[in-house]
């Protein structure tokens, strides 16, 4: 039996970097449950919650006693804590392929692209496929997060881009 998988996340409303941490552990089908933190009441400031947090941010994933932040660390620590086969896979099999998938995901979190960085590095990162690598990964999740947060802000997304958030995010 898996430890319980509790989500920290912001009481406040979405945010792209919770909804990663989502999908990664929809992707792993692997069930979890969501603690809401008031943010903007300093909750995630709690005494408990700083002890048990390197970071103190959310995202935040408590398993088997351990807290992890930042979604790119959460993906990765469940990646490799329910790997393939007895769950499906986050990162490609391939070493070229993962390196290609979390080289994307650390741009995202470092670069702060603006829309037309985003959307030019996007049509790049695709080319002439319908997915990031070769099939399915997080970093799909992950691009269609950034590009449809784009799309809200005004920004006229590609066919091939827009193809990629529709199918991500579904009815969202």
């Amino acid at each position: 039996m898996t430890a319980a998988l509790t989500l920290y996340v912001d009481r406040a409303g979405r945010c792209r970097w919770v909804d990663v941490a989502r999908a990664a552990l929809r992707a792993k089908q692997l069930p979890f449950s969501e603690r809401a933190l008031d943010l903007a009441r300093g909750e995630q400031c709690d005494a408990d919650f700083v002890a048990r947090s390197l970071t103190a941010t959310v995202p935040a994933l408590e398993h088997a006693g351990r807290v992890i932040t930042e979604s790119l660390a959460i993906a990765e620590y469940l990646a490799e804590s329910f790997p393939f086969p007895a769950h499906p896979r986050l990162f490609p099999a391939d070493l070229g392929e993962r390196a290609r998938a979390r080289q994307l995901m650390l741009w995202l979190r470092s670069a702060a692209p603006g829309p037309d960085a985003l959307l030019a590095m996007a049509t790049r990162a695709l080319g002439d496929r319908a997915t990031v690598c070769s099939s399915w990964c997080i970093a799909d999740s992950d691009l269609a997060l950034a590009l449809a947060e784009a799309q809200a802000a005004g920004a006229r997304l590609p066919a091939p881009l827009a193809a990629l958030v529709a199918r991500e995010l579904g009815g969202r």
